[in-house]
């Protein structure tokens, strides 16, 4: 009987022991979900959302360590894609500001365009007229500038006999004026 108890004992001391352990391995599995596991499926939910592209609320993650560090990392990101974003729809209201004014122009050279070529084609019947004169004017371009350019050389050299002659002139006055 004493061995019995002893066996008792023993299976009493191992049981509480077992029960001591899964109980030490329940609350250390509640700890690491608790600031592991939970805070990282929270995290990982909101960087899904955020690929979504829902970047307007920020997170709220309350955790310490590597995880917590990440999380305010993510929150970081978060607002700077807000930034940018921003940024780049300011940008895109600009260049749709531009575009609706290019447009705005376009409309307005067209409606110039209608008119030049509303007058242009007023001119047309007066510039048929005016061709015959434009190509008599063409034959007799090459012939005056042959003729300008024939009178030119000969202002140049009446210019040079001129200048000989005002020479010449000059040097008599100066003779005459040393003989008296």
């Amino acid at each position: 009987e004493a061995e019995a108890k002893a066996k008792r004992g023993m299976m009493t001391a191992l049981v509480a022991m077992l029960v001591s352990i899964l109980g030490g391995i329940a609350a250390f599995s509640l700890v690491i979900r608790r600031s592991i596991v939970e805070p990282t499926n929270v995290l990982v939910g909101e960087l899904q959302r955020l690929a979504q592209g829902h970047i307007g609320n920020s997170l709220h993650i309350q955790a310490s360590g590597e995880i917590g560090s990440l999380a305010r990392s993510t929150e970081t990101l978060r607002g700077e894609l807000v930034t940018v974003i921003g940024k780049a729809q300011q940008s895109s209201e600009a260049v749709l500001q531009g575009s609706d004014d290019l447009l705005l122009s376009a409309g307005e050279i067209m409606r110039e365009t209608d008119q030049q070529s509303q007058i242009a084609a007023s001119l047309a019947s007066t510039m048929e007229e005016m061709s015959a004169v434009i190509r008599a004017v063409a034959d007799d371009a090459s012939r005056v500038s042959l003729e300008a350019m024939h009178a030119k050389e000969s202002t140049v050299a009446g210019q040079q006999l001129v200048s000989s002659l005002i020479q010449d002139v000059q040097d008599v006055a100066h003779r005459l004026s040393e003989t008296n």
